[in-house]
């Protein structure tokens, strides 16, 4: 199973054999000052063919800073290709950020795939919410 693609979203479900996605595909989030992770889902789209079936793999997510620096919290998850599915949640994960904010890079790789990275580029806006109007 080659990951293909990816995005971010504020939530996930599955009803009757389908994905609910809630919020996805945003590319930035703001967050109060001193705040060092955010809690989102990321929806997987893979390309999959029969002889993945049953298949064991690991995901890796890792978070990269607008310096490029590598951000703590690393994660790999373990699966087992469940049957000819193309779409995966993460569930809900919390990512490490840059309290001062600025454009970062989530990057993903399977085990089996690791030359198939997939990067997703996430701006995150430092705002004091005294400051927001409603």
């Amino acid at each position: 199973m080659r990951l293909s693609s990816a995005f971010f979203a504020e939530d996930t479900e599955w009803v009757d054999g389908k994905l609910n996605i809630i919020g996805g595909g945003f590319g930035s989030t703001c967050v109060p000052p001193g705040t060092s992770e955010i809690a989102v889902h990321i929806v997987l789209i893979f390309d999959s063919v029969g002889e993945d079936i049953g298949k064991a793999d690991v995901l890796h997510i890792e978070l990269h800073g607008p310096d490029g620096e590598r951000l703590p919290g690393f994660r790999s998850h373990s699966y087992v290709v469940p049957g000819n599915i193309q779409l995966v949640s993460t569930g809900l994960i919390a990512l490490s950020i840059n309290p001062a904010g600025g454009r970062h890079s989530c990057v993903l790789w399977t085990e089996r795939h690791g030359n198939c990275q997939v990067a997703m580029p996430l701006d995150v806006n430092v705002v004091d919410p005294a400051t927001v109007r409603h």
